[in-house]
């Protein structure tokens, strides 16, 4: 067991193997090790709902990496497991020492953009729960954020292992319209962040704007040709943004 690695944490409709590329990629170099979230992989069929919410999750993750003896290190985390990681760090402020941001949004700011939000996760929550998952993933995945660059056979394949009634879960309860703004955890981070989006992903790069603007310690990262899943898409880009901002940590 280790006490300090880097911890990856996947998005939503992820799982651990998601970050597998980037994994063994760094594995001769830092203790990796990656965590599933609520609602995901095996980490399913918890009878508190207090699970399925960004605290709920971090609290939920943490008892995890304990158990596994990582008890500081870096948090690596894209997208919904970016929200997660920025609780786990207002959880526990000191027992992190760096923070890698990608494709996230630290919440929605004003109460019209949360109630539209909610309604939109409970449309796609109750499709979850009623209709069948390949048709689901296919429009979920048709959605602007993930032009131009879709996922292929085997990531839908992959997804298609998830659980639909879980799913629905975390869109309920950890979904942008429902959890605090997120802003002031960036604005208290002491340490180093870096923040990354992919070139194609105007939206997300809007973001790393934001967050920069909020953290004194923040650096942004633009992925070449990638575009909402950078480490994904372009996986060597990512390393190389990766293994810069970790050479100066650990």
């Amino acid at each position: 067991m280790v006490s300090a690695a880097v911890v990856f944490l996947h998005g939503f409709l992820g799982a651990a193997d998601d970050w597998d590329v980037i994994i063994h990629a760094l594995a001769g170099e830092y203790p990796c090790v990656a965590s599933e979230l609520p609602g995901h992989g095996a980490n399913l069929h918890h009878p508190d709902a207090q699970t399925y919410t960004l605290t709920g999750a971090a609290a939920n993750v943490q008892r995890k990496l304990d158990a596994r003896g990582v008890s500081s290190g870096v948090l690596v985390g894209y997208s919904l497991g970016g929200r997660v990681a920025l609780a786990m760090v207002a959880a526990a402020p000191t027992r992190w020492r760096g923070l890698v941001l990608e494709s996230v949004t630290p919440g929605l700011i004003t109460a019209a953009d949360r109630a539209q939000r909610v309604a939109a996760d409970e449309g796609w929550a109750l499709r979850f729960e009623q209709e069948p998952l390949a048709e689901v993933l296919r429009d979920w995945y048709a959605q602007p954020v993930f032009a131009p660059h879709p996922p292929d056979a085997d990531l839908l394949a992959r997804r298609c292992r998830n659980d639909p009634v879980e799913l629905a879960k975390v869109l309920r309860g950890m979904g942008q319209g429902v959890h605090d703004l997120l802003d002031g955890v960036l604005a208290r981070w002491p340490h180093p962040l870096l923040l990354l989006a992919g070139e194609h992903d105007a939206k997300f790069q809007s973001n790393v704007e934001r967050m920069r603007h909020l953290c004194p310690r923040a650096t942004r990262a633009i992925v070449s040709k990638a575009g909402h899943n950078a480490h994904v898409e372009q996986p060597d880009a990512f390393l190389r943004h990766m293994r810069g901002f970790l050479n100066t940590l650990m």
